[in-house]
């Protein structure tokens, strides 16, 4: 896995993508029940800026029982236009908005 090229412009922005997105979320699950939504253990958002694509995954590092949100892992892969037209996630580069200390 190697790095994902990003400008500070465009980190920023998908950092405050994010952080808006964790909002929204505990907003709407009381209880930081956040998590219970999920499908496939894995939150997919996707975000435009400028002529490039973007899919931030978030999911829990922790299976068993999770802490909201400091298991909480989010990392930004590229997106692609395919042949048919339709974006197609390519995760053989990343960028990590948010790990878990190991």
């Amino acid at each position: 896995m190697s790095d994902l090229v990003l400008s500070d412009f465009e980190k920023g922005f998908l950092t405050a993508h994010f952080e808006a997105h964790l909002r929204f979320e505990d907003y709407r699950c009381q209880g930081n029940a956040w998590y219970e939504h999920l499908d496939d253990e894995m939150e997919w958002v996707g975000i435009g800026i400028g002529n490039r694509m973007f899919d931030i995954c978030i999911y829990f590092a922790e299976k068993s029982d999770p802490q909201y949100p400091q298991d909480l892992v989010a990392v930004v892969y590229e997106c692609h236009l395919n042949a048919d037209g339709e974006y197609q996630t390519k995760v053989n580069k990343e960028w990590f908005i948010k790990e878990v200390a190991a």
